[in-house]
Formats: C-alpha cells, structure tokens, sequence
C-alpha cells in the first residue's frame, strides 16, 4: 500500500455531492436500511440537516485539493466533540487519515461521541473500545428528523 500525502482543510461546497453520495452508500449496506423502500430520498434528508449543523473535514491529495480522502462531519455539544460520520476511501485505509482529521478538529481534546455506525462490524467492535456510541444524543442536540 503506497502512503498518500495528504493535506486537511475545511469542506466547501464542491465537496458535498460526494459526502452525500459515500455516505449514503455506505449506511445502505447497515441492516435493517438496505431493506427500506426509498431509502436513498429519505436519508439524503437526513444527511442534508446534519450538515446543516455540522461542520466537515476532508483530508484530501497534497496536490490535488479536489480529491477527497477522507472527511468526517462532527459538531460539539456540551463539551463533547460529537463525530457524525467518518469516511475514507477504500485504497486508502488503514493510514490514520480519520484520526489526523479527529485531531484537527477535535483542539479541546472534548470526549468523543459518535453518532452514526460504521458500515463494518469488526471497526465498530474496535471504535466503541476507544468511544462512546450514541445515536440518540441527535435528538438533544437538534439534529433529530424535524
């Protein structure tokens, strides 16, 4: 596997087609959604409001600004750095992209708290050693189906 330099930056509105369409993609294929009727339409809607309140950070190619690595959306509440979503692209996993991007954005060093599942069951055995998994801290937060 060949190390990619990477460069982290904020997200502008270039990259949110892609956001949207690796993580639905990826939350599709999580028992129960891949059985939901529509669900595409439906979670496109709740991803639009969570980054309505979120903030992303993509790690992207040193010399290529518009090719995401990887990104993470997160906000804070009550002193805890709340982690929505974190994606890396296949051919570049397992390179610390999502802890570089965790660091990044997390300056307070707040307790992490992660909403949203990640799509393989043996990462989410190993992230729930390391963080709180809580999905339903969305609702007090605001970022509940409205």
């Amino acid at each position: 596997m060949i190390e990619l330099s990477t460069t982290l930056r904020l997200s502008n509105e270039f990259d949110i087609p892609f956001i949207y369409d690796s993580w639905c993609r990826s939350q599709h294929e999580i028992y129960p959604n891949k059985y939901m009727d529509e669900y595409s339409a439906h979670y496109h809607e709740h991803i639009r409001r969570l980054l309505d309140d979120s903030i992303v950070a993509i790690a992207c190619l040193d010399d290529d600004p518009d090719e995401i690595i990887s990104y993470i959306a997160y906000t804070s509440f009550r002193d805890n750095f709340i982690l929505h979503y974190a994606y890396t692209k296949v051919n570049a996993r397992r390179q610390g992209n999502i802890n570089k991007l965790i660091n990044y954005s997390n300056i307070l060093h707040a307790p992490l708290i992660f909403t949203h599942p990640p799509k393989n069951e043996k990462i989410m055995e190993r992230i729930i050693k390391r963080y709180i998994f809580d999905p339903s801290i969305m609702e007090l937060i605001g970022n509940n189906e409205k």
